[in-house]
């Protein structure tokens, strides 16, 4: 699933926002721009879907790595 992180928000390339745990955030650059995937394994995507657009996805995000792989604002 495609990710956009603007220092604030993780959000869909779309515009809709994702609702992460703190803990999967907290790490992220509050002064940079991402661009990615949040990526489970080949073959997940409904998978991976079901838990990003959930306001209560909670420990699956566990599963969920964000694969960067742009900086705009660099």
């Amino acid at each position: 699933v495609r990710a956009y992180w603007n220092g604030k928000r993780l959000m869909s390339r779309n515009g809709n926002e994702f609702f992460p745990p703190q803990w999967f955030i907290e790490k992220l650059p509050k002064d940079r721009h991402l661009d990615g995937e949040l990526f489970i394994g080949r073959k997940k995507f409904k998978e991976t879907i079901s838990i990003v657009k959930s306001h209560k996805g909670g420990d699956r995000w566990k599963e969920i790595k964000y694969m960067v792989f742009d900086m705009p604002s660099e």
